[in-house]
C-alpha cells in the first residue's frame, strides 16, 4: 500500500514534470538506478540488522516514487515513434510490463523454492535492471540521431491544475483508475489467493499466477488491432473487455479447493486477457 501511494504521488506530480523538463532517458535512467539501490537495500536489510518496520516502509515509499518514472518516460518515448496505429503499437507496448510480472513471479518462485537467501533472492532482478539501464543509453526518437530530449526541451509542460481541465481529462483518469485498482489488485493478490483459497503451495500459486499475465499480454495486443481495424475507435473495444471482465471478476467467488484445473486456466486467462485490453488502450 506504502509503496503503491507514494507510486501514485510521483506519478501526479513529480515523474511527468521531470521528464518535460530534462528529458525523459535522463529520468528513468535516474528512477530505474534509485530502483537497484532500494532494491539491495530492502534484500540486505535482514542481515545489516535493520529489519525494523519504519526502514522497510521508508525503502518502499522511495522505490515507489522511483518506480514512478517508468510509465510516464516511456510513454513520451514511445508516442514519439507512432503518428498512426497507436493502438497496435501501444497494445503490443504494454505487454512489456506482463512479460516482467511474468519472469519476476516466476523467477522468485524458483528462487523461493532452492531456500536460496533474501540479498541473492533481490539481487537477480537488480542485475536485470542493470542490463536495462544499458540498453536506455541506445534509444533514439525515430528516424533521428537525435535523442528524444532534444526534440522535447523547448515544450512547455502544463501544471497538474492545468491537466486537469483538459476536456476528458477527469473522466478518463477515473476509469483508468478503477482498471489499475484491478489489475494491480489481482497482481498482488492472486497468489495469496491461489494458496489459501485452492490449496496451492506457495511456488506453484506463483507459477499459475502468471498465466493472468500472459492473458493481459495477448488481451492488450488484439485489444489495440481491434482497434485499429475499425478505425480507432478504442471506447467500444474497451467498453465491451470491461464488461467481459468485470463478468470474470465474479465468477472468480466461485473458485475454491478442489476447483477444476482447466477451469481455473481458462479464468485466469480470459481475467487477464479482458482486462488487458481496455488497461493497455
Amino acid at each position: 500500500t506504502v509503496f503503491l501511494a507514494f507510486y501514485a504521488l510521483g506519478l501526479m506530480f513529480i515523474s511527468g514534470r521531470l521528464a518535460d523538463k530534462y528529458g525523459p532517458r535522463i529520468v528513468l535512467a535516474f528512477g530505474m538506478f534509485g530502483c537497484i539501490i532500494t532494491e539491495v537495500l530492502f534484500g540486505c536489510a535482514r542481515i545489516m540488522g535493520l529489519d525494523i518496520f519504519w526502514y522497510l516502509i521508508i525503502l518502499k515509499a522511495l522505490k515507489g516514487i522511483f518506480s514512478s518514472t517508468g510509465w510516464p518516460c516511456t510513454v513520451k518515448i514511445v508516442s514519439s515513434w507512432f503518428e498512426k496505429k497507436r493502438g497496435s503499437a501501444f497494445g503490443l507496448w504494454c505487454a512489456n510490463p506482463m512479460v516482467g510480472n511474468i519472469i519476476g513471479s516466476t523467477l522468485a518462485s524458483s528462487l523461493m523454492a532452492h531456500n536460496l537467501p533474501m540479498p541473492i533472492i533481490f539481487a537477480v532482478p537488480c542485475g536485470y535492471m542493470l542490463i536495462s539501464l544499458v540498453l536506455l543509453i541506445f534509444v533514439t526518437t525515430r528516424g533521428t540521431d537525435t535523442n528524444i530530449e532534444n526534440v522535447t526541451k523547448d515544450r512547455r509542460s502544463i501544471a497538474f491544475t492545468e491537466a486537469l481541465k483538459v476536456k476528458g481529462v477527469l473522466s478518463y483518469a477515473a476509469s483508468y483508475a478503477f482498471l489499475k485498482l484491478v489489475e494491480y489488485t489481482l497482481f498482488f493478490w492472486l497468489p495469496i489467493f491461489l494458496h489459501d483459497r485452492v490449496c496451492l503451495n506457495c511456488s506453484t500459486s506463483g507459477y499459475i499466477s502468471s498465466i493472468h499475465d500472459v492473458g493481459l499480454i495477448l488481451g492488450g495486443i488484439c485489444g489495440g488491432m481491434v482497434s485499429d481495424a475499425i478505425g480507432g475507435r478504442r471506447a467500444i473495444v474497451i467498453a465491451g473487455m470491461t464488461a467481459m471482465a468485470s463478468a470474470t471478476m465474479i465468477a472468480f467467488s466461485f473458485v475454491g479447493e478442489g476447483f477444476n484445473t482447466f477451469g481455473l486456466v481458462a479464468l485466469l486467462l480470459g481475467s487477464g486477457f479482458f482486462l488487458g485490453g481496455p488497461v493497455a488502450m
